[in-house]
């Protein structure tokens, strides 16, 4: 079976980084059905709101996309995803 291309591109800065996260996880909630259910339920269905703020649903879908981190671009590709987004949940500036 083929490997997805991954979505995230190693030769960005951080900040492209994270968008690239950010989108991706954006684009796997806008195409799965729990994911409007469960804001749904919570009476938070407004595609406004879901666009604005870029909701997305991390669904751990990420990991299977990027290179094997037993290689060594998966596993320089996976720390530094850990890295950026462990600042970007301490820095509320980016």
């Amino acid at each position: 079976m083929p490997k997805l291309p991954s979505p995230v591109s190693a030769d960005v800065d951080d900040a492209q980084l994270l968008a690239q996260v950010r989108d991706y996880y954006h684009s796997s909630f806008k195409s799965d059905v729990s994911a409007w259910a469960y804001l749904e339920k919570r009476g938070l269905r407004h595609e406004e709101l879901i666009h604005h703020f870029k909701l997305g649903f991390a669904n751990r879908t990420l990991g299977l996309r990027l290179p094997d981190k037993n290689r060594d671009a998966g596993a320089a590709i996976r720390t530094r995803l850990q890295t950026v987004v462990f600042c970007a949940t301490r820095d509320t500036s980016i």
